[in-house]
């Protein structure tokens, strides 16, 4: 396994610190300084194998985001490094890993042993890991809570999720409805103690909807103490195991209902005995069950006549033939024969020879032969007296008439011999009514068997009559033998039912319920004598039903007195509208509206009642009131009121939230009125945007000041108003707005105001305050320096950079960013001011250009090492000049900055990136932590160009 370790540290000292601890341990250190180069690091680099995270990472994500966003890719242990004790800060990192906190300043032998303590518990949980997610089994770890946890790839596939996917989704959603309640039950017994593992069937539910069948092995962890852990479940997905010994089932019993169910007898014939009969064979053979033929010989169930072919028959079978259809006379258990039609084949059962017997009762058939041979004659004198006309027509195209009766002939006007053998066109008035008839008969016989018509015939004297004509063939599977046709003169029929067409249109396609009833000797209504359709669809019963039942019968209890009152009414009115209740089928009562209207035949009396279901009506009524409600409620909450001006009608609603904030308990309130509530320095304000939006359809939305109308007390107001004009004429007709109090925001804006000032006091105090501890430490490291031979210059330069810094701020109107040119020339003349041998002359190249404090504190300690360098090794006899530069490319958002000295070049031999000299390798790491670029010209003389992004992104 890897031994790389990601250091995330902001500041470059401690982290150079740390790195050189891990490394004398032996493993492998990558240094990066920011969060997002931490995300970046951790993405490109395979070998990182742990993270050693910093929590204050300075401007951009803090460590704490950076991990969870590391781990969204990767999964890696992760180890905070951090000041902070807070419970708050341990308790988040607890949340995002469990792999080590150790609190700054702990000791290197804590920090070794709790990264090597973390690598262990990784490769660990990697093993649980590995076998956790491939296994074909689904895994699952819940709470005691029955939280999700964790679970594989094989149970979100199960449930046709992505993992990603179902952790979003409620895990009391995934189970069937009907199985969470027994679910959580099981997990009870294991939380209350009874036991610590439970093996049940359980279904869930599919992210398509599908329903899955699962037996389910569950086990409560605990901890040391006995406290419940996590549960650990395996689920094994059994739906199509199921499915198949249920379709196996359900094959056997369908199997077996069509044996019982047959309408044909079936029978097996094993040693000259039945072994096997259904239900019909048994009732057939006059057998009481099924049960009580099997055992019977043959032979006791076949007339004498019979037996002899029954023996060949028998013999065949058993020579493998089978036997066709043929008729046999049975004998039946109480003695009486039947002829049947006997078919048998041979057939293994039980794994023996066998012979299936299919039997067919003739006895019907038999019956119905003989009964068509009587009925011949009898057909023949129905011809001849039937009251309607019957005839016969002979193909499709022409039809010709073969047969007539007497009734068709006298209906007609025309004689037998003038009608057999003539065309059917002979009795229509015109071709396309002879044409039309023969189509649509022959299209309902093809789709139903037979066809009926109405139409118009022409008698033999030119009169024309309305005929109802009813076909069907002689021969269903072949029409070209004939067609049968009856005629009845419906021409009266026709002239009536016109008239009750028209009433039976109005009474059946009515939007509204329609009842009629006869009143009874109590005044009410009685029995219903009859309804419409849409009657049916209000209650839910069917015709017959209601025409069974009177209007008392679905009125609710609490509308029965009610009814009584409308009654009398409806005696004296002769007609009343009046709302009341009815009981549909189902028990559900549903709100109606009745318009009844009473009338007399001879000595009784009716009511027809038209019936409007008015539910929709009555819940538009609630939720227009609940809406009312809700927007009285909502403004109460917002302390924000409404108003509405009728301009035509020159009336105002006002909210009763709007009158609260105003102070107001009257609605007679007209613009001059509204006007004085308002501050007497904001009327003409709130009068301009009043009239431009009336006059010109300006909208406003405008703070302003009211003096409340009961107390007097002044309150600010957030007021929006807009008007709506007629379309036609472009005037003005209505005006509505709102008013909110704003005054507490007001007032908490202020508060705001007078703590950021003081909040500005402060940074300013604590930049003094450091200024001054940091002069204090530079004071200490002087004393220290007279007392020692060490020269400690370099330290008390570095201080100064930083205390510079701080100085710089105090006197700066902005607590987070430096002028830089100024900075660097107090800084150079500090440190070439320690130096007594030689002037120093600096040439000073920076542009007015200003940056992050963070910033000019790196580039100061890099400048003061560089110019602390130049002391020691790079100026000569000849005078002594340092230029410092600092420009900005705008186009690649680059800073430059440059340092140089006259005097000796830099040594060749020197590997600025590679050394051990503490002073370089400062420099190389406080450009690496800028996210710059460090350029070394060695001669003629020292030159450093560093390059650098404009306020990189971790100081915002």
């Amino acid at each position: 396994m890897s031994r790389k370790i990601l250091l995330v540290e902001d500041e470059a000292i401690i982290a150079m610190s740390e790195a050189r601890m891990l490394e004398k341990h032996g493993f492998e250190v990558s240094t990066v300084h920011s969060g997002e180069r931490a995300v970046k690091a951790a993405a490109s680099d395979s070998d990182i194998a742990l993270i050693l995270m910093d929590i204050d990472l300075g401007k951009g994500i803090d460590g704490t985001e950076a991990a969870e966003r590391i781990l969204e890719t990767r999964d890696l242990p992760v180890v905070f490094l951090s000041s902070h004790t807070e419970p708050a800060v341990v308790e988040k990192t607890e949340g995002i890993t469990s792999y080590g906190y150790i609190v700054k300043n702990s000791g290197e032998t804590v920090l070794i042993a709790s990264i090597r303590m973390a690598f262990r518990l990784w490769e660990s949980e990697n093993k649980f890991r590995k076998a956790f997610e491939y296994t074909s089994v689904g895994m699952v770890l819940t709470s005691p809570s029955g939280e999700l946890l964790q679970l594989n790839k094989a149970f979100a596939s199960m449930l046709g999720y992505s993992q990603a996917e179902i952790y979003s989704v409620n895990f009391s959603e995934l189970t069937h409805p009907a199985d969470v309640e027994m679910s959580v039950n099981q997990m009870k017994m294991m939380l209350d103690g009874k036991v610590d593992r439970r093996e049940f069937t359980k279904r869930y539910i599919r992210k398509n909807g599908d329903v899955v069948l699962t037996d389910i092995n569950s086990m409560l962890l605990r901890d040391s103490e006995g406290k419940p852990i996590h549960f650990v479940t395996h689920v094994q997905d059994i739906t199509e195991s199921k499915r198949m010994q249920e379709a196996l089932d359900r094959q056997r019993e369908q199997y077996d209902l069509l044996l019982r169910s047959a309408p044909i007898s079936i029978l097996v014939v094993q040693d000259g005995k039945y072994v096997y009969s259904n239900p019909n064979a048994a009732e057939l053979l006059g057998y009481s069950s099924s049960q009580e033929l099997i055992g019977t010989p043959i032979q006791n169930t076949f007339a004498d006549d019979s037996l002899q072919r029954i023996e060949e028959r028998m013999e065949k079978v058993e020579a493998g033939c089978s036997n066709p259809a043929q008729e046999i006379t049975i004998l039946r258990k109480d003695g009486k024969t039947i002829c049947c039609e006997s078919t048998s084949i041979p057939i293994t059962f039980d794994s023996s020879p066998a012979t299936l017997v299919i039997g067919r009762d003739l006895s019907v058939q038999k019956q119905a032969e003989a009964a068509l041979m009587e009925s011949r004659d009898k057909i023949a004198s129905i011809l001849k007296a039937a009251p309607t006309g019957i005839g016969v027509v002979r193909g499709r195209k022409k039809r010709i008439i073969v047969e007539a009766n007497e009734k068709l002939c006298r209906m007609t006007g025309y004689s037998r011999e003038d009608l057999i053998g003539k065309p059917a066109r002979i009795l229509y008035p015109s071709q396309e009514d002879f044409e039309y008839v023969g189509s649509e008969k022959y299209r309902q016989i093809n789709a139903q068997g037979s066809g009926s018509v109405e139409t118009c015939w022409k008698k033999k004297d030119g009169t024309v009559i309305q005929v109802l004509l009813a076909s069907s063939p002689i021969h269903p599977a072949d029409i070209s033998l004939g067609v049968t046709f009856t005629a009845m003169d419906i021409t009266e029929r026709s002239q009536a039912e016109k008239s009750r067409e028209k009433y039976r249109l109005l009474f059946n396609y009515s939007n509204d319920a329609i009842f009629v009833h006869e009143i009874g000797e109590n005044n009410l209504p009685s029995k219903n004598i009859e309804v419409n359709e849409q009657a049916t669809t209000l209650l839910q019963y069917s015709r017959e039903e209601l025409l069974n039942m009177s209007a008392q019968s679905v009125l609710p209890e609490s509308s029965a007195k009610a009814m009584h009152l409308h009654a009398q009414e409806l005696m004296r009115k002769k007609h009343l509208t009046f709302e009341t209740e009815n009981i549909r089928k189902d028990g559900v009562i549903i709100p109606i509206e009745v318009s009844a209207y009473l009338y007399t035949e001879g000595k009784k009396k009716f009511v027809v009642s038209s019936v409007r279901d008015i539910t929709k009506r009555k819940q538009a009524e609630k939720t227009l009131a609940r809406k009312s409600t809700l927007l009285e409620e909502a403004q109460k909450i917002a302390n924000l009121g409404s108003w509405e001006w009728d301009i035509v009608h020159d009336t105002w609603y006002f909210s009763e939230q709007w009158k609260k904030i105003h102070g107001v308990v009257t609605n007679d309130l007209d613009t001059s009125k509204l006007i004085k509530i308002a501050h007497s320095e904001d009327a003409p304000y709130i009068e301009k945007a009043f009239s431009e939006a009336k006059e010109k359809g300006i909208p406003y939305n405008i703070e302003h000041r009211i003096i409340r109308a009961d107390n007097r007390e002044v309150r600010y107001i957030k007021a929006l108003g807009e008007v709506e004009f007629d379309q036609d004429t472009g005037r003005a007709v209505r005006m509505v707005g709102t008013a909110q109090d704003i005054t507490e925001s007001k007032r908490t804006q202020e508060a705001l105001q007078k703590a950021f000032e003081q909040k500005d006091f402060l940074m300013r105090e604590l930049n003094h305050r450091v200024k001054n501890n940091l002069s204090m430490v530079s004071s200490l490291i002087s004393l220290k320096d007279s007392e020692i031979e060490a020269d400690l210059s370099d330290l008390k330069h570095r201080i100064h950079a930083i205390q510079l810094v701080h100085e710089k701020l105090q006197h700066h109107t902005e607590l987070d960013r430096i002028e830089v040119r100024e900075y660097f020339q107090e800084l150079l003349q500090t440190i070439f001011s320690f130096s007594t041998d030689r002037n120093v002359r600096i040439v000073n190249k920076i542009e007015e250009l200003s940056i992050p404090t963070k910033t000019a504190i790196s580039l100061g300690l890099i400048a003061n090492e560089i110019a602390t360098n130049a002391i020691k090794y790079g100026f000569t006899s000849e005078e002594a000049i340092f230029t410092v530069g600092l420009t900005e490319d705008k186009y690649n958002q680059f800073h430059i900055l440059s340092l140089s000295n006259s005097g000796n070049p830099f040594p060749e031999d020197i590997d600025i990136e590679n050394t051990e000299t503490s002073g370089l390798k400062l420099i190389s790491i406080l450009v690496r932590q800028l996210e710059g670029t460090l350029e070394l010209e060695k001669k003629p003389s020292p030159k450093f160009t560093i390059r650098f992004p404009v306020d990189p992104i971790r100081y915002f």
